[in-house]
């Protein structure tokens, strides 16, 4: 195989399809505000071959939204699914935001900025 045509390959954007499981009522009307009713998927078939009834998103950015909101939290009011292109959909966890370690580091920052400030 040709150099070229490896480069091509590494080029192509996967496509990814995003789907919602809701557990709750909550959830379930949540999404039933932010989707159309067309986004709505009956009985499909998961990679461990079980059936699911799900939401599509389009968007990415729609479960950001759903995983900002409040009053729902992953893992208990609701499941995030991903199919790569036309494979089969398998269930994708989040790593946990440690927000934590991050306000330490922009407090660390931030007071690296202050003193360097108070320096000049």
């Amino acid at each position: 195989m040709p150099k070229d045509e490896k480069k091509i390959r590494k080029r192509r954007k996967r496509e990814y399809t995003w789907y919602v499981e809701p557990t709750s009522p909550l959830a379930n009307l949540i999404l039933s505000n932010m989707l159309d009713a067309e986004e709505t998927c009956e009985q499909v078939l998961l990679q461990d071959n079980s059936t699911r009834n799900l939401w599509r998103c389009r968007k990415h950015d729609q479960i950001a939204l759903l995983r900002k909101n409040k009053d729902v939290k992953e893992g208990r009011d609701f499941v995030v699914y991903c199919q790569e292109g036309n494979g089969k959909i398998k269930e994708v966890s989040f790593p946990a935001i440690k927000r934590k370690a991050r306000r330490k580091k922009e407090a660390k920052r931030e007071a690296r900025e202050r003193k360097q400030l108070t320096l000049f």
